[in-house]
């Protein structure tokens, strides 16, 4: 997420998970993807417990839910295999917005020991706030493609894919 205009007073632009990164790409198989960060001023110790703790609740939300995420699942695959066209590039709706209650801390410029007249902006965690904030999360699709009649392999494609069965039999 990103702040419009360098304050969240201005409002939040989300960020769209294309199939360029993880989280992007398992959603064109109707996957779920996290992608976790461990803050590096952080000791090692905490980062590798955080990260089990999320995974640890992550993988337990996921066994008791597996039914309906399963259900979920087919149904996504269901509804692509009848679609005929599919969007493979967004542009952020800048009119359209939800508005959130922003949470955060007032914000402070101190001095800073980098020189002589130096400040540097702090987040005073004494002074917490709640805001009414625009959250900018719709994304237009700007170019669709339509759904493509076949998949071309090359010879030379094919005869590695019969050799891999081959090797893996």
């Amino acid at each position: 997420m990103y702040n419009v205009g360098k304050s969240p007073d201005n409002g939040i632009k989300d960020y769209l998970e294309t199939p360029r990164y993880s989280t992007g790409y398992t959603t064109l198989f109707n996957s779920m993807g996290f992608v976790t960060e461990a803050l590096k001023y952080k000791k090692y110790s905490e980062r590798v417990e955080q990260t089990y703790a999320f995974l640890h609740s992550t993988l337990t939300w996921m066994n008791e839910n597996s039914s309906e995420i399963i259900a979920t699942k087919q149904l996504a695959d269901a509804d692509v295999k009848q679609q005929k066209t599919f969007p493979i590039s967004w542009e952020r709706d800048t009119v359209t917005y939800q508005t959130i209650d922003f949470k955060g801390y007032e914000v402070e410029e101190v001095e800073s020991a980098f020189g002589k007249n130096a400040k540097k902006t702090i987040y005073n965690h004494d002074k917490p706030f709640i805001k009414k904030i625009k959250y900018f999360n719709k994304f237009n699709p700007d170019i669709i493609v339509e759904k493509p009649i076949g998949l071309y392999r090359s010879a030379g494609l094919q005869r590695c894919g019969r050799k891999i069965k081959v090797e893996s039999n």
